[in-house]
């Protein structure tokens, strides 16, 4: 089941980049440090006290040092202790950022909870191997020849949504990259400072330089690059220092010259939950179609900045192509520490009168993920990799192709990648007992009120960006995007179906209800 669909880089974080310079440099608060000046004094302590009396304010992931949900006078004491050398823990619930540099990552590791003197630690290990036992697995960043007519169907399809899942979410840490690139080169401009923390709107235009050799480009160049041609972006910042989000919009433009918003982002943090929401809407100025996207991320962070014990990535798609024909879907991906949960489907329909054909494909699946990443080094998705696993998906093409409607069950070896229902026997029985998700009639992908922008508010500055120097300097955040076309390298062009798994020979489930 092919869930994916293309996906821009939200290059609106380029606003945030280069306004970073412009503004003051921001000293990266721990836990304890009320005044945010990096360092943890008795002046802290004194300010977590009044906080804990109720003659000031801190948020808990500064001043929670004992992770009990509450601001105490044992919380200042600890803080004191701290300041004159004693050995004292100080462990702080969530993760607390005071710049955009400090932005957790959506793609982020999902680590488990160790539980040390009452106080859940961050920096944990990542995983290893998976608990069936799957020792190399399928890796995410080399799958060019990973599979061939041995294979099995469900682990190619299952690596494909896998990939499409997490570049998905890596969107945002691409944003985070071109803003940590981008902010070194940057210089200060005293004439025209802008203070990017003060929680109000900022607004610039973006001006994409072109290729050698291709011109000073005009109306429209930034989409040769994925690129916005206004942004507006607002950072939400407590009078502690601390950011709890940032929002950004932005607009393309036609060939016309006119603007119109195509994209928002938005990351919040309240103290342990993420929240990570980008949108996207594009048209084909050359009659091609549309395109609309959207993605979110959630989950509970340790004070490291790391998932712990699971995130979700949901992700939604609806495309029209020109005659009429549409398509849409929605998935929902749960990575935890050792294992991904996949469920989603696609539907629509294309061709006219008797070729007419409306198809819906629906899968839920399980299976090992093999985290290969190392402790204090930078946390790489490539790293990953799918193990064991099963996956249950229902086929349904319509009337006029009732022949390839069907449900089956599949296992797979994520060592061999072939069907192997004895190793993954734990997922099959998962999937088998399952119920795949119903699609949807049509699905609507808007933004919101909160979402939207007319594009028209008067810009600050003129901004010039080389895109094609940030997406090398950021490169290591991409797996590919390349769908693999599991029915040629596995099945063959024409080919049938093979092994129909437990159940027996392929049946119609709407005809037989012991089918699957």
């Amino acid at each position: 089941m092919k869930t994916g669909y293309p996906v821009r880089p939200f290059l609106t974080a380029l606003a945030l980049t280069v306004l970073m310079g412009t503004g003051p440099t921001m000293a990266v608060a721990a836990c304890g440090d009320f005044n945010g000046d990096g360092n943890t004094s008795a002046a802290d302590a004194l300010g977590v006290l009044r906080a804990a009396v109720g003659q000031g304010s801190c948020d808990l992931v500064r001043c929670d040092v004992d992770s009990n949900g509450a601001v105490a006078a044992s919380d200042a004491l600890r803080v004191l202790q701290g300041a004159v050398g004693a050995v004292v823990v100080l462990d702080c619930p969530g993760v607390a950022v005071n710049s955009i540099d400090d932005l957790p990552r959506a793609t982020g590791a999902v680590v488990g909870e160790v539980v040390q003197g009452g106080l859940v630690y961050g920096g944990l290990a990542y995983g290893g191997a998976a608990a069936l036992g799957t020792t190399t697995g399928i890796s995410l960043a080399d799958t060019s020849n990973a599979f061939g007519s041995t294979s099995s169907m469900a682990a190619c399809e299952f690596t494909n949504m896998t990939r499409i899942a997490l570049t998905s979410a890596a969107e945002a840490d691409k944003m985070l990259c071109y803003i940590q690139n981008t902010f070194a080169g940057i210089e200060q401009d005293p004439a025209n400072p802008v203070d990017i923390y003060d929680g109000l709107d900022h607004v610039f235009e973006l001006a994409f330089a072109m290729p050698e050799g291709m011109g000073s480009g005009g109306p429209g160049q930034e989409e040769m690059h994925g690129g916005p041609a206004r942004v507006k972006m607002r950072l939400v910042r407590g009078d502690d220092g601390t950011i709890s989000g940032f929002n950004m919009f932005a607009c393309e433009e036609d060939a016309q010259g006119g603007l119109s918003q195509n994209e928002y982002v938005s990351q919040t943090i309240d103290n342990t939950e993420f929240t990570m929401l980008a949108k996207g809407m594009f048209s084909d100025p050359w009659g091609g179609g549309t395109n609309s996207h959207q993605v979110q991320v959630t989950g509970s962070l340790n004070d490291a900045g790391e998932f712990v014990g699971s995130k979700s990535i949901s992700m939604g798609h609806s495309s029209s192509w020109p005659g009429g024909g549409s398509g849409f879907g929605e998935m929902v991906a749960v990575q935890g520490t050792e294992q991904m949960d996949i469920t989603g489907y696609d539907a629509g329909g294309y061709g006219e009168g008797e070729w007419a054909r409306t198809y819906s494909h629906s899968v839920i699946a399980r299976a090992e993920l093999l985290d290969n990443n190392t402790a204090g080094t930078a946390y790489e998705i490539g790293n990953l990799a799918v193990g064991h696993g099963a996956a249950k998906v229902s086929m349904r093409d319509g009337t006029q192709y009732e022949w390839n409607d069907f449900t089956r069950v599949e296992g797979w070896d994520g060592d061999t990648r072939e069907v192997d229902y004895d190793v993954s026997e734990e997922f099959v029985d998962y999937v088998v007992d399952a119920e795949v998700p119903e699609a949807l009639s049509s699905l609507d992908i808007v933004f919101s009120q909160e979402e939207s922008w007319d594009c028209s508010d008067p810009t600050e500055a003129v901004v010039s960006v080389d895109m094609m120097a940030l997406d090398q300097q950021c490169s290591h955040l991409e797996i590919g995007r390349e769908w693999l076309n599991c029915f040629d390298l596995v099945q063959g062009v024409g080919g049938t179906p093979g092994d129909p798994g437990p159940g027996g020979e392929y049946c119609d489930p709407v005809v037989d209800p012991n089918c699957f």
